[in-house]
């Protein structure tokens, strides 16, 4: 009997060869890998308010603000990819504030008694089916079950409340309204996987889809009506989020905007004052005491419908005469003979 030798891996180099040297990243390579991490975080965990894509979310941001000053040294860094570096480090920061303020929001609707378990419940299921977990049909027919008492309780309470009185509330109001929107379609996405796919699951949670699909729908119109945009509602129902100063100063450096939010104030004031000044000097030229007058006037100076043509006509035939009357003070020396490039295509 003869013993075999084991046989040993055959090593990629020789003994005493250096490794090859890895590939240093860029920041070309840094901004792709970085876009393609957050779009699979973003679709594949496609719940905004799912607890566990925020996580993902922030565990990528802070990471890659984490490799750019680990991997580069700025100053060392050619001005193109200087100006990349920097790019990607505000619009990195930006979203790590905006995944901050958008948990801030679901803290809220908790508050407010918008989010209860129920919502957990569906999210747990859609996240579970997302990646391929062993659910029975029982077990999902309950949760869907659980999700249905949970919105008629919620539908009952706006039946009697008549609260959300406050800005922000009615912001909030209406943002979980495309909340729940957005998990009605990720609950209609997971109920049809299982569809015809799994006979069983199919029997076991085809009439408690049927329920909390109603129920969702019934409590989205219920919301609308609460912050009037249904379209019942007036205009002093238009609703928006006060997001406050710190936020502004946030996406004002995000934006590279090297003013605060109240010297942007005194420079719309500022200008407004000179368009409000320059106003009364036409109304003035036109003939008019105040500027009411001549905004009408101009108004009302139109030409019946076809003439517009005409007007042009004659309008290129007086501009083509003052440009020939231009050259000739020019040439004859009574303007000077040095040209703005506004009048020298005028001239030309």
């Amino acid at each position: 009997m003869t013993r075999t030798q084991p046989t040993m891996p055959v090593a990629t180099t020789k003994w005493g060869q250096p490794p090859e040297p890895k590939e240093s990243p860029t920041i070309q390579t840094t901004i792709q890998t970085f876009t393609a991490d957050l779009a699979d975080i973003q679709s594949f965990l496609n719940i905004s308010i799912s607890s566990n894509r925020a996580d993902k979310v922030k565990e990528c941001l802070t990471s890659t603000l984490t490799s750019l000053s680990k991997n580069f040294v700025f100053m060392l860094l050619p001005q193109s990819e200087q100006v990349d570096y920097l790019l990607l480090q505000t619009h990195v920061k930006r979203l790590l504030h905006q995944n901050e303020a958008a948990a801030k929001k679901v803290d809220t609707a908790k508050e407010l008694g918008l989010f209860g378990d129920w919502v957990d419940v569906c999210i747990r299921f859609i996240e579970t089916r997302h990646n391929v977990g062993r659910q029975s049909g029982q077990q999902i027919a309950t949760a869907l079950h659980s999700a249905t008492q949970g919105v008629d309780q919620l539908l009952r309470v706006l039946a009697y409340d008549d609260s959300f009185k406050d800005s922000k509330e009615r912001f909030i109001v209406s943002w979980t309204i495309a909340i729940f929107e957005e998990l009605q379609w990720a609950l209609e996405e997971a109920v049809g996987f299982y569809k015809g796919y799994d006979p069983v699951i199919s029997w076991w949670i085809e009439q408690p889809w049927m329920a909390l699909n109603a129920k969702l729908t019934a409590l989205t119109s219920a919301l609308g009506r609460k912050t009037g945009i249904d379209g019942s509602g007036s205009a002093d129902d238009i609703v928006g989020d006060p997001i406050g100063r710190e936020a502004l100063l946030q996406e004002l450096e995000a934006e590279w905007i090297a003013y605060t939010p109240e010297e942007l104030v005194g420079k719309a004031e500022e200008e407004f004052e000179w368009c409000e000044k320059e106003m009364e000097k036409a109304s003035k030229t036109l003939g008019f005491d105040r500027p009411e007058e001549a905004l009408e006037h101009v108004k009302n100076t139109f030409v019946e419908p076809g003439e517009q043509i005409h007007v042009r006509r004659r309008l290129l035939s007086n501009l083509t005469l003052r440009s020939q009357l231009t050259l000739r003070l020019r040439l004859s020396g009574i303007l000077p003979t040095k040209q703005s490039p506004m009048l020298r295509n005028t001239i030309s």
